[in-house]
């Protein structure tokens, strides 16, 4: 790749981040987002240990919370679902035997039943990024396809979990939600790519927050140099994992990994489409 590509493929990372912040600001301080918030408030904190049996009982859960806090938000167990079983904390007062002390409480465990999005019908929750609509720009989504499974990934459409358009998994898969837009399908594969390449798969030394803030960013670098807008879906979806607090020193992070995973996503696609004769 000469060097006039090259400069065209990457945006200076001091521009790319000042724009990131001012999009994400923007979208943080709009009303949709107090929307968003208030709805995102009534969802459980999960411990890690209830997040491994949520895990285990349901690998595909994205949005989990109780029979109750469902109907609150306009949404219905569906009939015949069988909920996901984790343990909620409860303070137990217990009866000192020496009248000269107080009782005690203590914290004890019971099970609860509690439910994932897809096993819900109703009121659709307020949404900060939206699925993009039209086409992808010619020729490009093959390219990117061809570079994936150049890398050794296989790529296939399926139904995917309520919340998602697509996954990557630890046997080097791609799944994209079928159904969808060119324009979105473009922009789940570079999404689930950048995850890939960024070492995320089974990766447990990073967050999830860093996981999405990382893919996303590197996604939006590669989808703007290939001539696809994804403004109003990347800036709300990274709004989703970058809190106010730290914003800026997150996405900063973010962008410099992004940066060079992109690099190497757009140098193999630029590099497939010189070999075709399109370049």
């Amino acid at each position: 790749m000469d060097t006039a590509v090259q400069e065209k493929s990457v945006d200076k990372v001091a521009d790319l981040i000042a724009e990131v912040k001012a999009g994400v600001a923007k979208i943080q301080n709009s009303d949709e987002w107090k929307r968003f918030l208030d709805a995102s408030a009534r969802f459980w904190k999960y411990s890690f240990h209830n997040q491994m049996l949520i895990a285990i009982q349901r690998p595909h859960a994205t949005l989990v919370a109780g029979f109750h806090s469902w109907r609150e938000l306009g949404r219905f167990v569906k009939q015949g679902e069988h909920g996901i079983r984790i343990l909620a904390p409860v303070l137990v007062k217990v009866k000192s035997d020496d009248p000269d002390k107080e009782d005690q409480r203590i914290v004890r465990f019971k099970p609860v039943a509690v439910f994932d999005i897809s096993q819900t019908d109703g009121t659709p929750l307020p949404e900060i990024h939206h699925a993009l609509k039209g086409e992808a720009p010619m020729g490009v989504l093959v390219r990117v396809k061809e570079f994936i499974e150049g890398r050794g990934y296989t790529v296939r459409y399926d139904r995917t979990p309520e919340g998602t358009f697509g996954y990557v998994n630890s046997e080097k898969q791609i799944v994209l939600r079928e159904g969808e837009s060119m324009a979105q399908t473009l922009d789940t594969l570079c999404h689930e790519v950048s995850h890939a390449l960024l070492g995320h798969v089974g990766n447990t030394s990073l967050s999830t927050e860093e996981k999405e803030l990382e893919a996303e960013t590197a996604s939006w670098i590669v989808c703007r140099n290939l001539g696809l807008e994804t403004r109003s879906a990347s800036f709300g979806y990274l709004a989703v994992w970058a809190p106010s607090k730290d914003r800026d020193a997150k996405l900063e992070h973010a962008a410099h990994r992004a940066c060079e995973v992109a690099k190497v996503i757009l140098e193999g696609v630029e590099r497939i489409a010189v070999l075709a004769g399109q370049g």
